[in-house]
């Protein structure tokens, strides 16, 4: 009888270690499959090589370009006037917006991968020196 309840145990300690191993390996797939790689990504960059022309006189519109990641949306706010433009980068990367705003305004600018913002860089029209 003694015999019976020890390979009772033993069966049990055996099918929790293979219960525990199932469930190891159930975790680990649904993470591999629901959040891809464990291993960070790097964070977005803000757009790079921005061109941005003098407000137009007739239409009040400023024009800024560069490049952003292919695909990305790219968005700009002029922080005085408070409203702002999304575009969406083509499959080069490159980019061109067209927003109000005049000399002295700042301008945000930052791009955006699935839930992912990137930081944004702040242009100053017309002013060089303020530019960062």
């Amino acid at each position: 009888m003694s015999t019976g309840v020890i390979a009772g145990k033993r069966a049990g300690l055996l099918g929790a270690r293979a219960l525990g191993a199932m469930a190891l390996w159930l975790g680990i797939t649904v993470a591999v499959l629901v959040g891809g790689c464990a291993a960070p990504t790097l964070p977005l960059p803000p757009p790079a090589a921005l061109l941005v022309s003098s407000p137009d006189p007739v239409t009040g519109l400023v024009t800024i370009s560069g490049e952003a990641l292919p695909g990305a949306f790219v968005s700009a706010v002029n922080l005085r006037l408070e409203s702002g433009v999304i575009v969406r980068a083509d499959d080069a990367g490159r980019f061109s917006l067209e927003i109000a705003a005049q000399a002295g305004d700042s301008i945000l600018v930052w791009q955006q991968v699935d839930n992912d913002r990137g930081p944004f860089r702040e242009v100053c029209i017309d002013c060089l020196a303020r530019d960062r």
